[in-house]
């Protein structure tokens, strides 16, 4: 079946090509008898409207392009969700890209949005360190906000940022306040802000309070948490308390406490980053710090529309929140 296009609709609605493509790209200077017939015609033909190539002679084509690491992650995709529905309101639509933890997938990625096009893009890229990553955000023609990495404030970006330290010490003081002296942290890579955020407070908590602190890093998936979890159970350090740093790492966790015939939480107390359905539904549901990752997508959505009407670089943190629940109790003797 053959596409119809812009002069099949001049045609039905007996006017010029010019006249039908004035109002088809919305131009003010159309007679409202002329815009109803070329309306009533595109209606009758199902003409779909070709926006992007009006985009291209505008230089405005309201798309935006966003590169995340991993969007099965339900952190990644509740965050694209949030800029998503921020932009569809606003009029925009976005491109998704995932770059699966590569710095060079980071830079193809943002090349390929920039030669698209794109108002604008919302990156997270995963070495922050790495000059091509760098180099290729230098020379972006277009506005770009950072989600939750330090990136030189040179490159003229809007950040934000999420504030772990909040939640983590607030998780921490429960546990303290519970006797635990020994707590443990399955951190994701050392890399990532998120890692060195929480070990931080972890590490400030328990050295105002004389306890100790644990660390064991591991890469993202469930093999690495439970991995990392049974370094920290196995070891000399007598741990009573685990906090996961990432959702993806908590399924492994959880098989490595309970292939040890731990308890949660008589033997072992538990907390996790960032909820999941199986965390408030597991017997018995687990603490988390939420990260409010809607939130963090709207938020980094909003700056960059500021951007876009010629705002300067902004930085916004958003609060991360503790819930307490039953996986936490006190320390075993």
């Amino acid at each position: 079946m053959n596409r119809v296009g812009l002069r099949d609709v001049a045609k039905l609605a007996g006017v010029a090509l010019s006249s039908a493509s004035r109002v088809l790209s919305d131009h003010p200077e159309v007679s409202p008898a002329m815009r109803s017939r070329v309306l009533l015609a595109a209606e009758q033909l199902g003409y779909e409207h070709n926006s992007l190539w009006d985009g291209l002679r505008s230089g405005v084509t309201r798309t935006v392009g966003m590169v995340v690491r991993d969007i099965s992650s339900a952190h990644w995709a509740e965050i694209a969700l949030g800029a998503e529905m921020f932009l569809q309101r606003n009029g925009y639509s976005m491109l998704l890209a995932n770059s699966r933890g590569q710095a060079d997938l980071d830079v193809s990625q943002i090349r390929t949005f920039n030669g698209r096009q794109v108002d604008g893009l919302i990156v997270s890229p995963n070495d922050v360190s790495d000059p091509a990553t760098l180099a290729t955000l230098d020379r972006l023609r277009v506005p770009f906000v950072a989600i939750d990495r330090d990136l030189p404030v040179a490159l003229g970006g809007s950040t934000v940022l999420i504030d772990h330290q909040e939640g983590a010490t607030a998780a921490v003081a429960h546990l303290l306040e519970l006797g635990h002296r020994s707590i443990g942290f399955v951190s994701p890579p050392a890399n990532f802000r998120p890692a060195h955020e929480v070990r931080q407070a972890l590490e400030r908590m328990c050295s105002a309070r004389g306890a100790s602190a644990a660390v064991e890093e591991g890469q993202f998936g469930p093999a690495d948490g439970e991995s990392a979890a049974g370094r920290l159970l196995d070891s000399e350090d007598g741990v009573t308390a685990l906090i996961v740093g990432s959702n993806q790492m908590v399924p492994g966790v959880l098989s490595a406490v309970q292939s040890r015939r731990l308890r949660i939480p008589a033997d072992m107390s538990l907390v996790a980053f960032e909820d999941l359905p199986l965390l408030s539904a597991f017997d018995p549901p687990i603490s988390i710090v939420s990260r409010q990752p809607r939130l963090v997508g709207e938020r980094s959505a909003e700056l960059l529309l500021r951007r876009l009407e010629d705002g300067e670089p902004e930085v916004h943190v958003v609060p991360t929140v503790y819930v307490r629940r039953h996986s936490c109790g006190a320390a075993p003797a």
